[in-house]
């Protein structure tokens, strides 16, 4: 075998994350709280893109947010989520796994890294 990388957990992440990631949950996924939840994160600067999701089964609507490496944008988020009437129910970050990266590494063909829950204290209510 041959060495792939050499460096600190923290700097093979950020070597292969191309950004921040959060996950925003709020309740019911009706058309009126998805409109919502589009003009809040519309809104707040630093929000590259984002992904709306419904999960109807448990009443809930879930947005995956990319922003700039370094920027925790969760406290204008909730605020601005709180302002606008939204329940906001989970608000958490996402980052590449030690296991993605070795799969990158490893694998012949550069298949896109996927990203698992990290526990970054967010409101998890």
């Amino acid at each position: 075998g041959r060495i792939a990388a050499i460096d600190t957990t923290r700097n093979l992440r950020r070597q292969f994350e191309q950004g921040e990631r959060i996950v925003l949950g709020v309740r019911n996924g009706s058309d009126e709280v998805r409109e919502k939840l589009e003009l809040t994160l519309q809104k707040i600067e630093g929000i590259q893109h984002f992904e709306l999701t419904p999960q109807e089964e448990v009443g809930l609507l879930t947005a995956t947010l990319e922003v700039a490496p370094g920027v925790d944008l969760r406290a204008p988020i909730a605020a601005q989520g709180v302002t606008n009437g939204l329940d906001l129910l989970e608000l958490r970050t996402i980052s590449v796994s030690l296991e993605d990266i070795f799969m990158q590494l490893t694998m012949e063909d550069s298949a896109p890294i996927s990203y698992e829950s990290a526990n970054k204290s967010g409101a998890d209510n």
